[in-house]
């Protein structure tokens, strides 16, 4: 094979690799350790919040796949819920809100019609 050809196989090798190897990197998982730990505890201060104000815990699988698609997939339990979403069950998770700080948004449709 001469030289030429040598060069043109792995330059097009690379440049087709390439892209399919970030994006997996990518899709594996974005966060840090560190994030993913503070994403859990901000996920349950949320939910215990939100369990004392009467309204309903967040989804720990819907809320994982909005922080990390590749991270959520990593968890058995989720795996499947993910799946089933992704081939337009769109019940299968919660894709409505996210777990941001507390959300105060929901607390006027929880409370009874007399008292909103």
């Amino acid at each position: 094979m001469s030289a030429r050809a040598v060069v043109l196989l792995s330059l097009l090798a690379t440049t087709a690799c390439v892209p399919v190897l970030v994006g997996g990197l990518i899709l594996k998982s974005s966060k840090s350790n560190a994030q993913k730990r503070e994403f859990i505890t901000q996920l349950q201060n949320t939910n215990m919040e939100r369990e004392r104000q009467g309204l309903r815990s967040l989804d720990v699988c819907s809320e994982k796949y909005k922080f990390d698609q590749g991270w959520a997939q990593e968890d058995p339990v989720c795996l499947e819920r993910i799946r089933r979403y992704q081939t337009s069950d769109q019940n299968a998770l919660d894709m409505g809100n996210t777990a941001a700080p507390t959300v105060s948004h929901d607390t006027a449709a929880s409370k009874p019609p007399s008292s909103r």
